[in-house]
């Protein structure tokens, strides 16, 4: 019995309810399967708050995950979920890129290396079909961002920041505002799911993730200034009332409160009214404006790109090309000053991706999108996970956020545990057939 253990093979226990034998997981595969969980909600948590813990945290996914012995059916079951092809068709349409990129073999490997977050979210999705390990996953992510919030809030009121390069943004303690705000919006988001539509929740968990939820919500209302975060949480909100609603009319009701509870948070807020009042403003004098702006740079640069894309729509300009092809492009244009700024980035992951890879790169992607929604398990999971691509696609159009380090990185590994489905048994060698009784007797 003991070379079983060792070697990963699992224990028959002498009875089951049925009358037939029991396959227990073997002590290898337990030990794993719970470092690999743990390592996973440590990827979400390290993007937000340490980028080496996330890192980290993410090789220790990989090897745990190498030594479970139901790894091989474990990915053969996410490969049942479509969005695991989609995104592989991602990672092979970019890496097809690099061959016609005029870029330095380093920038290629950079810019295709940062899709690797992809491959979290398939660990993600073969590890966490368990519904208690799912539940547990989540409740640490909220409980971390409530940590991260309470801190925030002292910052605030003592009028300082820790966020490198944001010394004036007081209560800005994470990475930056956009990052902050987009952790605490995801954080409420779930823990608004799993009070309303988890009805697996003991109540006093039910209650502490209500206070969470409360204490994220006032946080991003009169603290966090990230734009980003307080847009993204109405849509993850939105998005998943009309997934778990029943019926046109609380659909049409919850459509409805938007813009109300909107106008009820900006009358609110002096912070928001500032916040997206400085939108309006840069929008409204970019093309005057004596400085750099957050927007007003933003319109020159999709601009450009949109000439770039014009210019080769085909095959775009290769996987790390388009620094290079941006900054030709802006020396012969009419721009000057800090509108003549180079970049790597167009701030919009949609055209990042055609300059780059041209249509086999923007097929892939929207596949990819797609995928995730015919992808999933039980609901509210499934609902929570639609609703964050729903989130992401919309902040891709002013960010890279499915590349951009933390916000990929918090959002891979929580897609994966809520599309993850529910899986039957196992045994702990991985084949599910070990776990089904034997046949009845005719």
């Amino acid at each position: 019995m003991s070379a079983d253990a060792r070697s990963g093979a699992a224990a028959v226990l002498p009875s089951s309810p049925g009358g037939e034998a029991a396959v227990a997981p073997s002590s290898r595969e337990r030990r794993a399967l719970a470092v690999a969980r743990a390592a996973a909600v440590l990827v979400a948590i390290g993007a937000v708050f340490s980028p080496p813990l996330a890192n980290a945290a993410a090789v220790v996914l990989l090897v745990s995950f190498a030594l479970l012995p139901s790894a091989g059916a474990r990915l053969r079951t996410a490969w049942t979920q479509p969005v695991v092809p989609a995104a592989l068709l991602v990672l092979a349409a970019l890496a097809l890129a690099t061959l016609w990129s005029e870029a330095p073999l380093a920038l290629r490997w950079k810019y295709w290396w940062d899709w690797r977050v992809l491959l979290l979210l398939i660990l993600a999705l073969a590890l966490f079909d368990d519904e208690p390990a799912r539940r547990r996953a989540l409740a640490v992510f909220v409980a971390a961002a409530t940590v991260g919030a309470l801190y925030s809030f002292w910052a605030w009121a003592q009028g300082v920041s820790t966020a490198p390069h944001h010394p004036g943004m007081a209560g800005t303690v994470l990475r930056n505002p956009v990052t902050q705000g987009m952790a605490f919006a995801v954080a409420c988001f779930l823990a608004v799911v799993m009070v309303v539509a988890d009805h697996g929740l003991a109540r006093g968990a039910r209650m502490a993730l209500a206070a969470a939820a409360v204490l994220l919500a006032a946080n991003l209302l009169f603290v966090t200034s990230g734009r980003t975060g307080h847009l993204l949480l109405f849509i993850l909100l939105v998005a998943a009332a009309m997934q778990l609603m029943r019926g046109w009319r609380p659909r049409l009701a919850a459509v409805a409160a938007v813009p109300l509870a909107a106008t009820l948070a900006l009358a609110a807020s002096p912070m928001l009214q500032h916040r997206f009042g400085l939108v309006l403003q840069e929008l409204q004098t970019q093309e005057n404006a004596a400085e750099i702006t957050s927007m007003g740079i933003r319109v020159v640069m999709w601009r450009v790109t949109g000439q770039l894309v014009a210019d080769a729509p085909l095959l775009g300009y290769g996987t790390g090309g388009f620094p290079g092809a941006y900054e030709r492009a802006i020396q012969r244009s009419h721009y000057s000053g800090w509108a003549a700024t180079p970049t790597i980035d167009p701030h919009n992951q949609y055209l990042l991706v055609q300059t780059q890879a041209g249509v086999l790169g923007s097929a892939a992607f929207l596949w990819f999108l797609v995928a995730g929604f015919r992808s999933g398990g039980p609901q509210p999971w499934r609902a929570a996970g639609r609703s964050m691509l729903v989130g992401w696609s919309a902040a891709a159009l002013a960010t890279s956020v499915f590349t951009a380090f933390a916000e990929s990185h918090l959002l891979m590994p929580l897609l994966g545990m809520l599309l993850a489905p529910a899986a039957a048994a196992r045994g702990a060698s991985g084949d599910p057939a070990a776990a089904a009784p034997p046949p009845a007797p005719r």
